[in-house]
């Protein structure tokens, strides 16, 4: 007999593997010749990008590339700060295996705990980690069964279920340029020394095939003015940008994540000797775009004919459910107190800050974030005009929400830097308030299980009663019944006048019939 599934296809993405790794980027660097000798290193930034990727079998190579920007005091004393950057590349290779071969892998780096030691005036050793973490992906075509065709008459069960699985994925490359205007109250730009970025405000809209982004990137940039009284300043900006992710499987409402990358910073002055009041700037973000296929389906639950005895067989399909979304901000703050071998302040040139979440997990009903954001202060020593002192600490974060989500939801977290402002209390303390944004995004991995294939063999030819009763156990359903004696539930509905909604306790009395 030839029996026939019903199907509702859908293309989804499975996730082969998760892992995190660390990576050294480590290099002697020497001083550029048009740059002067150091005296004493301030500041060390860095940022880092995945260049490639290559599988060695069963494992993975990842190579990339870290950026570093060196914040100094020169010897000769002519300025009060230089800027030298260093790009260091690096290397980890890991296991991946086999089921590697046929799926994507997405890569991202972040620069991590960095080392700079001055060597001698000229040289200079850094020695960086770098996180890298990875995720292989793999595209799939689901079958889902939701009903049977058959030459003999099938008694079926349906039921509606929730499906949710990936059903994008993609990386993309996103721009955001402008020129910028120095503002009134800070004087001509000679020289940029270094340029923080970091994503702000941002709106997401999905559209059939397409992800609408729009968005700021804001800037904080340390530079060298020509004013000789006022040399080091800071100024903020905001860069607009918009841009159109194409994703085929993209629909309106779909649930998503966005999650953003600094790969590059560009800038340009055109300083006609007394100094630029505007400078062009951009910023490249690499973007993975993430969407999930939500929706209520009926499919076949169970089956059977009645004269046959009938196997069933399922396959497994993958899912991956949201159950929340939780977007705050808070503000930490930290009194900042100078060790004692550490000159006065006299003026605060620049405060730069960076979140980072070092543990999140749910307990009890509710995530709980725990971090710090690391402070980098510079400022003008009041026991000499030209002497620039750095000065670095950590202001400890925890942060906890309500949440529906279990203890093995599976986490997705991104942090948003808001600001950072300061209150200079005297010479030796700063008041620093800096603004966190979380966005965090708890999802429940599962499964489902779909009728594959159905078998029938035919019942043994013996004589059966034409009725049976039977007495129900605390378990019993109308199908189960059903299915157990191989009889259609209307006729056990119809031969006990169960009506159109029956309902089945333990210990009735039940006709089966059987002709």
């Amino acid at each position: 007999m030839e029996i026939t599934l019903q199907k509702e296809n859908i293309s989804l993405y499975e996730t082969v593997w998760r892992k995190n790794t660390d990576a050294v980027a480590e290099a002697d660097s020497i001083v550029p010749d048009t740059k002067p000798d150091i005296a004493r290193i301030l500041k060390t930034a860095g940022r880092a990008k995945v260049l490639g990727k290559e599988m060695l079998g069963d494992k993975i190579s990842i190579r990339g590339e870290a950026v570093y920007t060196v914040l100094y005091v020169p010897e000769n004393g002519e300025e009060q700060v230089e800027a030298m950057e260093v790009r260091i590349p690096f290397k980890d290779i890991c296991s991946a295996g086999t089921d590697a071969e046929s799926a994507e892998v997405f890569a991202d780096a972040e620069v991590g705990e960095t080392e700079c030691m001055l060597l001698n005036s000229r040289k200079i050793a850094l020695k960086g980690k770098i996180y890298i973490s990875m995720e292989a992906v793999r595209k799939k075509e689901a079958a889902l069964s939701t009903g049977v065709e058959a030459e003999l008459p099938m008694e079926t069960k349906t039921k509606t279920v929730r499906f949710a699985a990936p059903a994008g994925r993609g990386r993309y490359t996103v721009t955001a340029a402008d020129t910028l205007e120095v503002p009134a109250e800070n004087p001509p730009v000679r020289e940029i020394l270094h340029t923080e970025a970091y994503l702000g405000e941002e709106n997401v809209k999905l559209i059939t095939g397409k992800i609408i982004l729009k968005g700021t990137v804001r800037l904080k940039t340390l530079y060298l003015s020509s004013v000789p009284s006022y040399p080091l300043c800071t100024m903020e900006h905001e860069i607009p940008f918009t841009e159109i992710l194409d994703m085929p499987s993209c629909e309106e409402g779909m649930p998503y994540m966005l999650d953003y990358e600094i790969t590059d910073i560009y800038w340009e002055t055109d300083d006609d000797g007394e100094g630029a009041r505007a400078f062009g700037a951009e910023v490249t973000m690499a973007v993975v775009a993430k969407t999930v296929l939500e929706k209520d389906m009926e499919i076949l639950d169970d089956c059977f004919c009645p004269g046959y005895v009938t196997e069933l067989k399922y396959e497994s399909v993958g899912t991956e459910t949201p159950v929340d979304v939780i977007c705050e901000e808070i503000s930490v703050r930290k009194t900042l107190s100078l060790p004692m071998d550490f000159p006065p302040i006299e003026e605060v040139c620049a405060l730069f800050a960076k979140p980072e979440v070092t543990a999140v997990s749910v307990l009890d009903g509710a995530v709980e974030t725990e971090g710090h954001a690391t402070v980098h202060l510079i400022y003008r020593a009041a026991d000499g005009a030209d002497t620039v002192v750095s000065y670095t600490d950590k202001i400890p974060f925890s942060f906890s929400a309500p949440t529906k989500a279990g203890e093995k939801t599976e986490i997705a977290v991104r942090t948003r830097q808001g600001g950072a402002t300061y209150t200079l209390s005297d010479s030796s303390s700063v008041d620093v308030r800096v603004l966190v944004g979380f966005d965090i995004r708890l999802s429940e991995k599962g499964e489902m299980l779909s009728v594959s294939d159905i078998l029938l063999k035919e019942e043994e030819k013996e004589k059966k009663p034409s009725v049976i009763i039977a007495f129900t156990e605390k378990d019993d359903t109308l199908w189960s019944l059903a299915k157990k004696y191989g009889v259609p539930t209307e006729k056990i509905a119809a031969a006990n006048d169960l009506g159109d909604t029956p309902m089945i306790k333990e210990g009735m009395r039940l006709v089966v019939p059987r002709g």
